[in-house]
């Protein structure tokens, strides 16, 4: 399966780019749910499609089988992901740094942790 079809198929993964409906909801801790990777490409390397789901009931399974979630915000979150007002700007500070990303919201804690997992990501040699 491609990473297009991929995107396009499974509309419930949670990524710090793609937010679906349930991510929106309080979950039974009374914690809110956090992204589980920092980008699609990541979600789609770290996901098994069928037919090479270890867990599809049969050939007629479409799910898929995700694994090794690096949780860039944490596993836990107080207000939903994507509900603040958060700006983020890259910032050049030369070659060797690379980008650096600054983050403002309404909680300082969220911006914070947000700038931080943004930081730590490096573009592999394929440019994601």
């Amino acid at each position: 399966m491609t990473f297009a079809d991929a995107v396009r198929r499974y509309v419930h993964r949670f990524t710090m780019e793609h937010t679906p409906a349930w991510a929106q909801q309080q979950a039974p801790n009374g914690s809110y749910y956090a992204p589980q990777f920092r980008t699609d490409r990541e979600w789609y390397e770290n996901t098994k499609f069928p037919p090479d789901n270890p867990f599809a009931n049969g050939p007629q399974d479409t799910s898929c089988y995700t694994s090794g979630q690096t949780w860039p915000l944490g596993q836990w979150l107080d207000v939903p992901y994507g509900t603040e007002p958060l700006q983020f700007a890259a910032v050049r500070r030369g070659v060797k740094q690379g980008a650096h990303y600054v983050a403002t919201a309404k909680s300082s804690t969220m911006a914070r942790r947000i700038a931080n997992a943004l930081n730590r990501y490096t573009p592999n040699d394929k440019g994601y």
